[in-house]
């Protein structure tokens, strides 16, 4: 047993420094030795100083060589003392013996199956072509075929569990593309794996790694996404709670049984659970001149303490869009178009999450323009700005500016880069600006 397990260890060792080698990712017989250097390796050399260990150790060895899997040699005048380096013999199909000797699957054909599974769920239609997911898995398809491995965040030897990864992957994006409810990550996990706390415990992480380098792509840093907030899952619609949506103003939801319910005589705000989307048939706005959207849920309560007027519909905007408020902010302004002539305004920091949420919402409201986000509010509120010190920050900041589409933002953005300093919005409430005395008293183009 013991020889067994020693010549099992030597020859996982090596066909480990194989599958990082060139011959392996190419399928090709190298010309260099995948040597072990076993002079190199303390650890193993402590271990052979005990007289029995090394005997024990050199028999397993030449019982591999007698195989003909493995070579070796000592070091010079040491000869049956100071091992000095083991390697794979590499003739004819001695690799393969080698891994069959170690009771080991080839790492090749690991990566064979999890190509078939990739495949699979590109076929499967559950994600849709041309998508971010669809674009994602063929990239991750090519590169296991050329390095002929599994890449992260993947499960590198575990294709069962790889297996239950794709197929949240591909449920993620049904969800999305169905325009339905948004679905709890708990019962997605229970129809899936039998299990609501699966998900959670074993694939959370590795789905929201992938998410996040999609978004990365993107030009967000990982360090942003955690600092902003980004609802990943969300995105997609899996939840761990249903959303709430908080607003004020005169709204009134018609359901497609046709029953109505007007917000606008609620007092101190109204919620609407997201679940109520599937029910919604659409939205009517009556008595309304401007809209207000509000990232901070200080600043959108304030507002509505202070509130005297009802012909401004105030919507807590709450960040970086998941599927549902995009979806309900979409029925906002179907209702606003249906009106006609509602000024749309979008307030939140002055900073690059805020520039970056303005700029997601103007995929829904193509005239959007931001409140109390320039130059003027910057320098009025100097003694209240908070200094940005992240190299990466600055850069980020300045590639954005760059955009087209970032137009709006040019001066802040610059004056933001030149003092190298950036302003919260609950900020300006606690200096006590009063958001109604600043808000324009028509559209403009």
């Amino acid at each position: 047993m013991i020889r067994r397990s020693l010549q099992q260890l030597i020859l996982n060792h090596l066909l480990d420094i194989y599958e990082r080698t060139r011959a392996y990712r190419e399928n090709t017989i190298s010309r260099q030795r995948v040597r072990w250097k076993t002079i190199e390796d303390e650890e193993l050399q402590e271990r052979l100083e005990q007289e029995d260990e090394k005997t024990d150790f050199l028999d397993s060895l030449q019982d591999l060589k007698q195989k003909g899997l493995v070579d070796f040699s000592f070091l010079r005048h040491e000869e049956g003392n100071l091992l000095e380096s083991i390697w794979l013999v590499q003739d004819g199909d001695q690799i393969a013996g080698a891994y069959r000797e170690a009771g080991r699957i080839p790492k090749a054909d690991i990566a064979g199956t999890f190509a078939e599974l990739v495949r699979k769920e590109l076929t499967s239609g559950d994600i849709g072509e041309g998508s971010d997911l669809y674009g994602y898995l063929s990239g991750v398809l090519d590169w296991t075929g050329a390095h002929r491995a599994i890449p992260r965040p993947f499960f590198p030897d575990d294709n069962v569990m790889n297996e239950k990864l794709l197929s949240f992957l591909g449920v993620m994006d049904r969800v999305r593309r169905s325009g339905g409810a948004d679905q709890m990550e708990r019962v997605v996990s229970a129809r899936l794996y039998g299990d609501s706390k699966f998900f959670e415990k074993n694939l959370k992480s590795k789905v929201l790694s992938i998410l996040g380098l999609l978004e990365r792509e993107k030009g967000e840093s990982a360090a942003e996404q955690s600092r902003e907030g980004m609802p990943l899952l969300e995105a997609y619609g899996i939840v761990r709670w249903p959303e709430i949506f908080a607003f004020s103003g005169n709204v009134r939801a018609i359901l497609q049984d046709g029953s109505v319910t007007d917000y606008g005589k609620v007092q101190g705000g109204a919620y609407m659970n997201a679940r109520t989307l599937s029910f919604l048939d659409h939205l009517e706005l009556y008595s309304t001149e401007k809209i207000l959207f509000v990232e901070n849920r200080a600043v959108y309560e304030q507002e509505l303490e202070e509130r005297k007027e009802n012909s401004t519909l105030v919507v807590y905007q709450a960040g970086f869009l998941s599927l549902a408020r995009r979806r309900f902010f979409e029925k906002i302004r179907e209702a606003a178009e249906a009106l006609g002539g509602v000024l749309v305004l979008h307030w939140s920091d002055i900073d690059l999450g805020g520039f970056r949420i303005f700029l997601q919402m103007r995929e829904i409201f193509p005239d959007l323009m931001p409140f109390c986000m320039d130059v003027a509010t910057l320098e009025e509120y100097r003694d209240l700005c908070m200094p940005i010190e992240s190299e990466n920050y600055v850069k980020a900041l300045r590639e954005l500016g760059q955009k087209d589409g970032a137009l709006v933002f040019r001066d802040a953005i610059n004056w933001e880069l030149a003092n190298r300093k950036k302003l919260e919005q609950e900020q300006l409430i606690y200096r006590g600006l009063d958001g109604r005395e600043k808000l324009p008293k028509e559209k403009t183009k």
